[in-house]
C-alpha cells in the first residue's frame, strides 16, 4: 500500500536529468553540478510532499500504520537524491571499465 503512493510520486517527478547529459558531447563540470543540483532538490522536495501527503494515505486505505510505512519508504528519495551524476559520463562513454575498479 505505501509503494503505491510513493511510485505514483516517483514518477511523477521523474525528469531524465541523466538522459540529458547523455545526449551532450560537451559537458562542463558546471552542467554536472546543475544536474546533481537539480537531483538532490527533486530528492527533497518529493520526500517532503510524501511526509505532506502520508495523513492522507491512511484516510484512503483506512490504516494507521501506513502512515510510518510511506514515511520511511518516502527517505528512500532523499538518499537517492545524493546518489553521484558522475556514473552518467560513464554510460555515455560506454566505458565501464573504470566504474568496475571501483566496486
Amino acid at each position: 500500500m505505501s509503494m503505491i503512493s510513493f511510485a505514483f510520486l516517483e514518477a511523477m517527478s521523474d525528469v531524465n536529468r541523466g538522459k540529458a547529459l547523455i545526449r551532450n558531447k560537451h559537458m562542463a563540470r558546471e552542467d554536472y553540478d546543475s544536474a546533481w543540483i537539480i537531483k538532490v532538490m527533486v530528492g527533497v522536495g518529493l520526500t517532503a510532499t510524501t511526509f505532506a501527503i502520508t495523513p492522507l494515505c491512511a484516510v484512503y486505505f483506512t490504516d494507521e500504520r501506513v502512515v510510518t510505512a510511506v514515511q520511511i519508504i518516502s527517505l528512500r528519495a532523499l538518499f537517492l537524491g545524493f546518489k553521484s551524476i558522475g556514473i552518467v559520463g560513464f554510460q555515455r562513454d560506454l566505458n565501464f571499465r573504470e566504474f568496475s575498479y571501483w566496486i
